[in-house]
């Protein structure tokens, strides 16, 4: 059966990167003390969403795949706080192949 809908966890950003645009105008702003309580949310947010996304996927009737994606990326992979460099997507791309051979055997 082909999955009706796929997903994958958005990632967390490695705690030692401290630049890219985001960063960079809380800087401009002398408003660095966002910068964690804001870190602490999103990382949240992100834990939550994966939690939603695993028990969707727990459930056959959903018809979901989950391609799990958190923790991949090292700090020299990210280009940006949101943006990996190349290398970092042919990392996410390797997760995606891995997981759609399992649920298509032969076919990818």
């Amino acid at each position: 059966m082909i999955p009706t809908a796929t997903s994958h966890r958005w990632t967390f950003l490695p705690k030692a990167r401290r630049h890219g645009t985001l960063c960079e105008y809380y800087r401009m702003r002398s408003l660095r003390h966002h910068v964690a309580q804001g870190t602490a949310i999103v990382r949240q947010a992100l834990v939550d969403f994966k939690n939603l996304l695993t028990s969707l996927e727990s459930d056959a009737a959903n018809n979901f795949m989950l391609i799990p994606t958190q923790d991949v990326l090292q700090i020299s992979d990210w280009a940006n706080e949101l943006h990996p460099y190349p290398a970092g997507f042919k990392k996410f791309a390797e997760k995606f192949v891995v997981k759609l051979r399992e649920h298509f055997p032969g076919g990818i």
